[in-house]
């Protein structure tokens, strides 16, 4: 049987279990062991959790996975040569990622754009500029997939026939942004990847796309934000790069009486470093890139 059903199988029930059973099934190297050992492993666990290891069945991660051959998507996992190196950083590891397109495009640099899904006209254009013109430099840019901004990231490396990530908060085969098939698909054929923690059917919940937050942040070597308001969702992804020690950049605020940008006034008082062109981006973060 292939191999990742097992893993596939291991990663459903581990996200039923807390943290210290989690840790307490380590003594399982692999997936398949702990699967045919499972009605013993379940002894190690408090007696809820026992029984819903004892009783998993295959069947769902079986499902799931001739779902993946049949759609094209590609699956892996962290002890996987081919998961992304810079997730490992996080604290929360994704116990899996479903992908289309090629993981390769996070090796070498990358740079994260965020921003509000309500973006004015001025922001959309200047980060469409700005990631097209970063993008031309060689670098992947990662951004969420959302309205707005994102859509402006990669929109933006497209332009510039370069290469962009898009982490989703849904799975692969949901339809969110609503007409967003065809764009998935360039962005696969143009060499970058579209890539998700959820099953390839999961809804776009609020909370899934606050967790996935942290993957654009780790899979970037800095981030941009460009348009915020002071409670936005996008303040977390600058949250979770802090935290990585990844630089955090901004443009300068269209409208400070506008609580569009209330969130980017936030981010320059804490000592985020203002941008006026990708130039000063890549002088900043990728000086080797700079020329001299």
């Amino acid at each position: 049987m292939d191999v990742r059903i097992y893993k596939l199988w291991r990663s459903l029930i581990e996200e039923q279990l807390s943290p210290r059973s989690v840790r307490a099934l380590e003594v399982y190297e692999s997936a398949e062991e702990l699967y045919s050992d499972r009605v013993s492993a379940a002894m190690l666990l408090p007696l809820r959790e026992g029984e819903l290891l004892r009783a998993a069945a295959l069947d769902r991660a079986a499902a799931v996975t001739e779902c993946c051959l049949r759609s094209g998507i590609e699956l892996v996992f962290p002890d996987d040569a081919a998961f992304p190196k810079q997730l490992l950083s996080l604290y929360d590891v994704p116990k899996r990622l479903f992908f289309m397109g090629s993981l390769g495009c996070l090796d070498g640099r990358t740079c994260g754009i965020v921003g509000a899904r309500e973006a004015d006209d001025y922001s959309y254009r200047l980060t469409r500029k700005l990631s097209a013109d970063i993008a031309a430099r060689g670098i992947t840019v990662c951004s969420g997939f959302a309205l707005g901004i994102d859509r402006a990231a990669h929109f933006g490396a497209l332009d510039a026939s370069g290469r962009t990530a898009a982490v989703l908060g849904c799975g692969l085969m949901y339809d969110y942004p609503r007409g967003s098939a065809k764009l998935k698909e360039t962005i696969a054929e143009r060499g970058g990847v579209i890539m998700s923690e959820y099953l390839p059917d999961e809804l776009p919940l609020a909370e899934n796309f606050l967790r996935r937050n942290r993957i654009t942040a780790a899979v970037s070597d800095c981030v941009l934000c460009t348009q915020a308001a002071q409670r936005s969702g996008t303040l977390s992804t600058v949250k979770y790069a802090l935290e990585l020690s990844r630089p955090v950049f901004v443009t300068p605020p269209h409208d400070l009486l506008s609580g569009r940008y209330a969130g980017i006034v936030s981010l320059l008082r804490d000592g985020a470093e203002q941008i006026y062109s990708a130039d000063d981006l890549i002088e900043s973060c990728f000086p080797e890139l700079t020329p001299e």
